[in-house]
């Protein structure tokens, strides 16, 4: 019996998905877990990338489907999977050194839980607009705590139950976060590194997908899941920044970024329709220790 399932929604993957599938087969719990990647629309080598550590993770599966979108992925990858907990990753998130171990001990309980591990930034090559972004960004209370998400997430057997299917929706980690009250949401043990967009305007791209998400979220409240918040946090963010700068003045530069890359991000994402927005400069071919932030 697997300890655990994952499942990796994939398109046009080729480039990165090795790096996550390597750092999984190289875990000592590799022969104890379900993989499914859920391969959609493609028209890459992602399949076959994929297909090519059959030998060294004995619970891989690889789904393929003509039907494109992320929120379709995840429910073919859901539903043929076995096991609990059940975690769901990005094909481009690596986890670091007993990460897997950590989820798999935190959500392996009878309650209703949702976690991920801790996250960490790599600025590595980064301009300094995007180090003064994630220089607020990473202290804000949200990061700091409850966050779930990012591009990993897991759940509980009975936190699965608090929803039927993935609804068509960008934002999935937000969306997974919004059914689970603060307590139920844990930190697992271990970390995974992020690996940030090189370029300012890279960065608006990003940023601008994930306030489109988050819109979109809001505005479909109506047909999900009820008794759940699914409401825009913008008052509290900018509460906490305030705070934030007040308590350390020396950041008042940086604070003038992150804003400034807010700002461009909101006014972008209201005229920019349904493109997904991935930054494509920073998905290149890379180790199993960086993985880009979505």
């Amino acid at each position: 019996m697997r300890l655990a399932s994952l499942i990796i929604p994939a398109h046009n993957e080729s480039a990165v998905l090795p790096a996550t599938l390597e750092r999984i087969a190289s875990d000592p719990l590799a022969d104890s877990v379900e993989v499914i990647v859920a391969a959609n629309a493609c028209t890459d080598a992602t399949v076959e990338r994929a297909r090519s550590f059959a030998d060294r993770l004995p619970g891989l599966r690889v789904i393929e489907t003509d039907t494109p979108g992320k929120a379709n992925a995840l429910n073919l990858g859901d539903q043929a999977a076995e096991a609990f907990p059940r975690i769901f990753l990005d094909a481009d998130i690596v986890l670091g050194a007993g990460a897997l171990q950590g989820m798999i001990s935190a959500l392996a309980v009878d309650q209703p839980v949702v976690g991920s591990p801790a996250i960490r930034f790599d600025l590595t090559g980064a301009d300094r607009w995007v180090h003064g972004y994630y220089r607020i960004f990473e202290q804000l209370p949200y990061l700091r705590s409850g966050l779930v998400g990012l591009g990993v997430y897991g759940v509980s057997a009975l936190g699965r139950q608090r929803f039927e299917r993935f609804p068509d929706l960008m934002a999935d980690d937000l969306y997974i976060q919004r059914l689970f009250e603060p307590a139920e949401r844990i930190r697992t043990p271990g970390e995974f590194v992020v690996r940030t967009p090189r370029r300012w305007a890279d960065l608006v791209q990003v940023r601008t997908r994930v306030d489109r998400g988050n819109a979109q979220i809001a505005a479909a409240a109506d047909r999900l899941e009820s008794g759940h918040d699914y409401g825009r946090t913008s008052g509290s963010s900018v509460r906490s920044l305030v705070g934030l700068i007040a308590s350390r003045p020396r950041l008042a530069p940086s604070a003038l970024i992150y804003v400034g890359i807010t700002v461009l991000a909101k006014l972008r994402a209201r005229r920019s329709g349904d493109h997904w927005g991935r930054d494509e400069s920073s998905r290149t071919s890379r180790d199993s220790s960086v993985t880009e932030i979505a």
